[in-house]
Order: structure tokens, then C-alpha cells, then sequence
């Protein structure tokens, strides 16, 4: 009688891994989601075309990454984002962003609608800051509070995908930073958007 229920326990162990590897994103089936950062201009279009000698230009974004969340359509992000139930960890560390664009890792993530990504950072990574600025006003300018960054477009996720985040308006916000304690303001400002690929 062992033998039996031996055997079945190993052909279900055989055909459940089997399964598992062969279909798209994670052995439950959830897509895998590779993120992108697009390129963006680093000065103010605005203020060069008034003003050409006098534009700011952001010449180095440095984040440390903490914590990524798909917000499904309908569905508010909690007040304390440390316990949103939408949260992963997010384990990228310290990535600087790039004018010709940026590759920021993958996720997985349930199928379904979205309708904004957000990212928190904080200051674990060494650097010793949450996000790490300079522009033509001066800097470095540093701040050590977790802060959220937000992509809005709504989007469906149906099988393994590419999104690209635009950051140009979160990018036009940090010309204007003049010290550490703005940064944060300045980031939830505005919010950048997104497309698939």
C-alpha cells in the first residue's frame, strides 16, 4: 500500500513543479513586470526658452529604492504607506537616474488594472540619504525622509510586460529645489506617467 501513495505523491510532485515552470511570471501564475525608466530632459524647457542662460538643469538624481506598489483601479493607497497591503519590497538599492533612460528591475504582480505605481525611498542604502540631487542652483542637496514617488496611467497587466515611467514633470519639480528639506515637497508634487511597452 506504500508503494501506491508513494508513486502519487512523487508523479503529483513531477507534474506541480513541471507546471510551474512552464507558463509565464511566477509558479502561481502572476506576470512578471519589467520596469523602465524613460529618458527625460534634465533642464526646464519653459525657463531655457525665456531665459537661455539662466535654465536649471538637474544634473544627477540618486534614489534609494525600498518599496514598490501597483495601486489597482479603485483602489486608494493607505495614509501609512508603510503598511499599504499593495507594498512589495522593492530590493534595487541605490540607482541613479539617467537622461537616456534607466532600467530599474522587475516585479511580480497579480493581473488585473492599474491605475498608479509608487515607489517609496529611504535611506538604507549607504549613500546616506533617501534621494541625492544636484542641479545648476547648487547641491548636493540630500534628504533623509522616506518619500513616495508616483506614476499615473491606467494600464492592464495580462502576461509578462514592460512599463516605461516618464519622469519629466517630477524632474521640471526638482529644478527648483534650493535645499535638503525641499526635495520631499517637491517630489509629491507632481506626478510622472506611464506606458507599456
Amino acid at each position: 500500500m506504500r508503494k501506491p501513495l508513494f508513486a502519487s505523491l512523487a508523479v503529483g510532485l513531477v507534474l506541480a513543479v513541471t507546471l510551474g515552470q512552464s507558463g509565464c511570471g511566477t509558479s502561481t501564475g502572476n506576470p512578471v513586470v519589467t520596469i523602465d525608466m524613460d529618458s527625460y530632459s534634465s533642464r526646464n524647457f519653459w525657463l531655457e526658452q525665456l531665459i537661455p542662460s539662466a535654465y536649471a538643469a538637474v544634473s544627477q538624481v540618486k534614489l534609494c529604492f525600498k518599496r514598490v506598489r501597483f495601486k489597482p483601479l479603485g483602489k486608494p493607497t493607505n495614509e501609512d504607506v508603510t503598511s499599504d497591503e499593495d507594498n512589495q519590497d522593492f530590493n534595487v538599492g541605490e540607482k541613479t537616474l539617467s537622461v537616456n533612460g534607466s532600467n530599474l528591475g522587475s516585479v511580480t504582480v497579480a493581473a488585473g488594472t492599474y491605475r498608479r505605481i509608487e515607489f517609496d525611498f529611504d535611506d538604507h542604502c549607504g549613500f546616506g540619504a533617501s534621494v541625492y540631487l544636484i542641479n545648476s542652483s547648487g547641491g548636493p542637496y540630500l534628504t533623509n525622509d522616506t518619500i513616495s514617488m508616483k506614476f499615473e496611467e491606467t494600464f492592464t497587466i495580462t502576461e509578462d510586460s514592460t512599463v516605461a515611467l516618464n519622469p519629466q514633470l517630477i524632474i521640471g519639480e526638482l529644478d527648483g529645489v534650493t535645499s535638503g528639506s525641499e526635495i520631499k515637497s517637491k517630489m509629491l508634487a507632481k506626478s510622472g506617467t506611464i506606458r507599456k511597452k
